[in-house]
């Protein structure tokens, strides 16, 4: 959410100027005013969310205690509950390296390495107030409340049991899926007791509130649950239907809002459900990239990687399940996936049917191998040396004609040839083999010297039908 185009202004040049020179007390005392003049939480993110404050809200960095300090009792001048309660998701953004920590399992969601030990303490000394928070006329004002207490490092006697009854009370859909977010994950550390979270969740696993249902699943799957019907499709309607997160989350990075299909992959990642075949069918629909989609897909396939080698698999190896998964890469989520592309012989998501289906020449299975490969993967084992060349080439000779030989090594896709790729082998787009390529030439000459009866050089036809 940077914003430049006020950069003119002789504020930033001196806070760059400072910010370069280290000099934070001069820096807060410069922007500390700025910060209480504020007349809304928009213009606060605005401001705070510019770099090179920005990587301190949104990333690694930390911003000064100071200014979060100066964000808070702004906030509670804030006449509008709407401004109140974004200014306080500000602040417990702030204190998180990733919003989303919550949702990863087995790992520490609160103090530690996930927050920022500065804004953490901030947080800790504000503990009264955010558990009186918890009982504001607002739910703007509730929400980022219950993500705050969630992360506290040793929260006072009393403090989980008023989360887990104001969680119990809350109606509003956006307060109520902080609720569930931040009592799961106080109960998967042990700070309350597991029993009534589940009982919570499982009361809103069907909810038509997509965030609520989300959070329901994510809160249900952090406790152990499996998730199963509705919680799964629920879940798993976020990959169709992807809406950004309720302004109260604070689920914010620096170049826009997280989704409830960014979330659902991270439940995904790790969570236990009853059919991963609807896990990958509900993939294969994701319009947008999603970082840990790739993962998912990984994870119910091919057991995290276990089985999957690292040049792939051959068509006829595919389980029904894998099918799927292969089938699933055609999404547009898929179009960067160029690592899980390669392990099967494939360059583009357009490659999958022609993998699939088997009938170019490029693509058609090469019984006479040990595994019925497609010339993509057997030219990648060629590259990692687990196919001799004369293997590859005795091959290509038996099931293809001179001509579907020609076809085979040489992919066209738009005016260009490309070497098929593989985890070793770098791209060639020239139109005939070149010392770019030394295994594919070396191999290409080999082919020429014991092929075919007919008086026609493979590099040659390349040339000529590449005009």
């Amino acid at each position: 959410m940077t914003d430049r185009s006020f950069r003119g202004d002789p504020f930033w040049a001196k806070v760059e100027e400072l910010f370069a020179a280290q000099r934070w007390t001069e820096l807060d005392a410069l922007v500390t005013p700025r910060i209480a003049s504020a007349t809304s939480s928009a213009q606060l993110w605005k401001l705070l969310g510019t770099e090179p404050f920005a990587s301190g809200l949104f990333g690694e960095d930390e911003l000064g205690v100071e200014l979060l300090r100066a964000v808070m009792t702004t906030a509670e001048r804030f006449e509008r509950p709407a401004d109140r309660g974004g200014a306080l998701s500000l602040v417990v953004r702030a204190a998180a390296r990733d919003p989303l920590d919550l949702l990863v399992k087995n790992e520490p969601s609160v103090a530690g390495e996930a927050c920022k030990r500065g804004p953490l303490t901030l947080l800790e000394s504000y503990e009264a107030s955010w558990v009186r928070a918890l009982k504001d006329a607002s739910p703007a004002v509730r929400a980022p409340a219950f993500l705050a207490l969630c992360r506290l490092g040793s929260p006072a006697a009393g403090t989980a049991d008023a989360v887990l009854e104001a969680a119990t009370k809350e109606k509003n859909p956006g307060a109520l899926a902080a609720a569930l977010l931040a009592t799961s994950a106080m109960a998967a550390q042990g700070r309350m007791p597991v029993p009534p979270l589940r009982v919570l969740a499982l009361r809103h696993a069907g909810s038509a509130k997509p965030w609520v249902a989300l959070s329901a699943a994510a809160a249900l799957a952090l406790v152990g649950t499996p998730l199963t019907s509705p919680s799964l499709p629920l879940l798993l309607d976020s990959f169709r239907k992807p809406e950004p997160a309720p302004p109260a989350l604070g689920l914010r990075w620096e170049d826009g809002v997280e989704t409830s299909a960014g979330v659902a992959a991270r439940v995904l990642v790790w969570a236990e459900v009853d059919d991963p075949a609807a896990v990958i069918r509900a993939l294969a629909e994701l319009g947008d990239y999603a970082e840990q989609a790739e993962e998912v897909l990984m994870r119910f396939a091919f057991a995290g990687g276990a089985t999957l080698p690292e040049c792939g698999l051959a068509r006829e190896e595919l389980t029904q399940l894998q099918r799927l998964a292969v089938e699933a890469l055609r999404a547009p989520a898929f179009a960067r996936s160029f690592q899980f592309l390669h392990r099967f012989g494939l360059g583009v998501p357009a490659d999958v049917d022609r993998f699939l289906q088997g009938n170019e020449p490029f693509f058609r299975p090469l019984r006479t191998l040990p595994r019925a490969f497609h010339l993509g993967r057997a030219w990648a084992e060629y590259c990692n040396q687990t196919l001799t060349a004369e293997q590859v080439l005795s091959a290509v000779r038996e099931e293809l004609s001179y001509d579907e030989a020609v076809s085979a090594f040489c992919v066209r896709r738009d005016f260009n040839w490309f070497v098929s790729t593989c985890p070793s082998l770098p791209r060639s787009q020239d139109s005939a083999p070149t010392s770019r390529s030394p295994m594919r030439l070396e191999l290409v000459n080999r082919f020429e010297q014991r092929s075919y009866a007919q008086p026609r050089s493979l590099l040659n036809s390349t040339r000529r039908s590449s005009r």
